[in-house]
């Protein structure tokens, strides 16, 4: 496992995710949201400079969030960190019920509680990519107009526009 971003405190700050989730079991989590949603955002070079200097600024700062000044107007952004929360809360909730087994894969019940269909676990799935991807968008609008401090981020014209990365998470309805 990678050099984690965030942790289960982090996502359980912005978003409810079960106490008794063990915490090396949610790391898979944050991983695959690490690896599979934000690093195919972002340039290479940038990423890794991330996962290494994480906790020095610039990159404090755009883990975390805050406020910076634009043209005059104080803007204010949630940082990547919270991106990656909902990003791993979409895959928790995805797949977080299903227990692979002796006997095989299955979704672990109890009398007091109905599991949530698969279809409405895809559509909050896609609901927290679609916020992580907000949160995002206003991360990068933080890069873009800060330039100086990002340099990775704009080395060799590996940076792509905003609109380039969403396009990822668009869906549409096929009737």
């Amino acid at each position: 496992m990678q050099n984690l971003l965030i942790n289960k405190a982090k996502v359980a700050s912005v978003l409810q995710v079960a106490i008794g989730t063990p915490e090396t079991e949610f790391n898979n989590f944050i991983n695959e949201a690490q690896s599979f949603d934000l690093k195919p955002l972002l340039p290479e070079a940038f990423y890794f400079d991330l996962i290494q200097n994480k906790a020095v600024e610039p990159y404090l700062k755009l883990l975390s969030g805050g406020s910076y000044t634009w043209m005059g107007n104080k803007v204010f952004f949630d940082g990547l960190a919270n991106a990656m929360a909902y990003f791993t809360y979409a895959r928790f909730i995805h797949t977080g019920p299903v227990v692979s087994t002796s006997h095989g894969v299955v979704q672990k019940t109890n009398p007091y509680s109905e599991a949530v269909p698969l279809e409405e676990r895809r559509s909050i799935n896609l609901q927290k990519k679609r916020e992580g991807m907000m949160i995002f968008e206003d991360a990068i609008k933080y890069i873009e107009r800060n330039q100086e401090l990002f340099p990775k981020y704009f080395q060799n014209g590996a940076c792509r526009t905003t609109e380039q990365k969403a396009s990822g998470f668009k869906t549409s309805v096929i009737k």
